[in-house]
C-alpha cells in the first residue's frame, strides 16, 4: 500500500513537471516570436543649411533588425528598404523554431 502511494505520488509529480517544462518552452517560443516581429519607428527633422527634411525609419526585429525601411535617408535618395538575412534578430527566429520543435 505504501509502495503504491509512493508510485502514484511520483507519477503525479512527473506529470506536473512535464506540463511545467512544456509551458516554459512555449512561453520562451512566444517571447522569441515577439522579439522577432517587434517594431521600432523613428521620425526626425533635420535642417542642414536652412533646408528642412523629414526622415522616417521603420525597423522590424529586436536589436539588429532584419527589415529596415527609410524615407528620405539622404537628399539624393527618396527611400531605402532592405532585408538582412544574417541579422542578429534572425537568431530569435531560429531559437523560436527550435523551441517549437522540442515542445
Amino acid at each position: 500500500m505504501v509502495s503504491r502511494a509512493w508510485h502514484d505520488w511520483w507519477a503525479e509529480r512527473a506529470k506536473w513537471f512535464t506540463l511545467t517544462v512544456q509551458m516554459v518552452i512555449m512561453l520562451a517560443h512566444i517571447a522569441c516570436a515577439l522579439l522577432f516581429f517587434s517594431t521600432a519607428m523613428k521620425n526626425s527633422f533635420q535642417s542642414p543649411d536652412g533646408v528642412s527634411s523629414r526622415q522616417f525609419t521603420f525597423k522590424v526585429g529586436a536589436g539588429d533588425p532584419w527589415f529596415k525601411f527609410e524615407a528620405d535617408p539622404s537628399p539624393e535618395t527618396p527611400f531605402r528598404t532592405g532585408i538582412n538575412p544574417v541579422a542578429g534578430s534572425m537568431l530569435y527566429l531560429v531559437a523560436g523554431m527550435a523551441l517549437l520543435y522540442v515542445a
